[in-house]
């Protein structure tokens, strides 16, 4: 008798490199499935309860594998004192960054998870998100990575000329993040995630160049891989947005256990460079998937999964998901894969 994949099974298969069923579809859908509930993101984004109830109606009207619990890049450096403002239809925007000297980092503490900001209440979304799917169902729960945290807490353009000017003070900036990052990942397993995804929007090579990458943050991504390991976490993934082909090996040797990729990577490039490395997450533009008809959906999506026989495969979205994205898309990236991914 053939065996029945939970989203669970489904999904740790593919990150195994074991062979599901059929490819999971996992999509980065967090703050646009406001709209399963008929509401807008700010309606959302504050409101744990609402939030929870958003995602799982998505999860099971559409029938996709797992639930990504996710908001902005603004809740870790929000509880260091960051001012953050909330527009009506989309995540939370830092208007005023806590270090604006040196000197306001001797005064910066570390946040506690448990208390400070938002980072309580996002812990709570997966706390309800998993009474109400159950112990079956995948959850991965977003923790910004260092390099985000570090450019969060100064600004993206000085974080990025601290790489020139100020290389000392960078390093301590990112030793402090990798903390954070190891603090809010930790509970947000102990909340019941199954997986943290770090976003690192900051390692772009259209931020900074792939030296810089591997001086600055490789080391610091090496260590807090290892600390989840330690203490019994062994399942991360890493959101770089837009191109990442340079440091693709790079990423892969940090002990992360698959990536999030972007659209503009060549997907079965990167999979024949990587081999079975690194599992991997995508790759279908977000803007395809809220501009074009559902039948390119499709074509994106099939041409994702031409590739699934190098198993390690979950098909997604590129990147986040508008909330404008059409209901027939959705259903066209998932009965896509229960179409062309399924395993003979």
């Amino acid at each position: 008798m053939m065996k029945q994949y939970t989203s669970l099974d489904r999904m740790m298969a593919a990150l195994n490199f074991e062979r599901p069923d059929r490819v999971p579809v996992f999509l980065n859908n967090a703050l646009a499935s406001s709209r399963a509930i008929g509401l807008k993101v700010g309606q959302i984004l504050r409101d744990p309860e609402r939030f929870a109830e958003a995602l799982v109606t998505s999860y099971k009207t559409y029938g996709y594998d797992g639930v990504r619990v996710s908001c902005d890049v603004t809740v870790e450096v929000e509880a260091m004192g960051g001012k953050v403002a909330y527009p009506e239809d989309a995540g939370g925007s830092l208007v005023e960054h806590p270090i604006k000297t040196p000197a306001d980092f001797d005064r910066l503490k570390m946040p506690n998870p448990l208390t400070d900001g938002r980072m309580p209440l996002m812990q709570k979304v997966v706390s309800l998100a998993r009474s109400q799917v159950g112990d079956n169902t995948f959850i991965a729960a977003t923790v910004q990575g260092p390099m985000n945290v570090a450019a969060q807490l100064v600004g993206v353009p000085n974080a990025m000329m601290m790489i020139f000017k100020n290389p000392e003070f960078l390093e301590k900036l990112l030793d402090f993040a990798v903390e954070v990052s190891f603090a809010y990942g930790s509970a947000m397993y102990k909340a019941g995630a199954n997986c943290i995804t770090f976003g690192e929007a900051s390692c772009s090579v259209s931020m900074m160049g792939p030296a810089h990458y591997r001086r600055f943050v490789k080391p610091r991504h090496e260590r807090l891989m290892t600390a989840f390991r330690e203490a019994g976490h062994p399942y991360q993934t890493m959101h770089i947005c837009g191109k990442l082909d340079p440091i693709l090996l790079d990423v892969a040797e940090t002990g992360i256990r698959s990536a999030d990729i972007d659209a503009p990577v060549d997907m079965a490039a990167a999979r024949e460079k990587l081999g079975s490395r690194l599992a991997m997450i995508g790759n279908v533009s977000p803007v395809e998937l809220m501009e074009a008809p559902a039948e390119r959906v499709t074509e994106l999506a099939k041409g994702v999964l031409d590739g699934k026989e190098g198993l390690g495969l979950v098909l997604g979205a590129g990147c986040n998901m508008s909330p404008l994205t059409p209901p027939e898309n959705i259903r066209a990236m998932v009965e896509a894969a229960r179409d062309y991914g399924v395993y003979e």
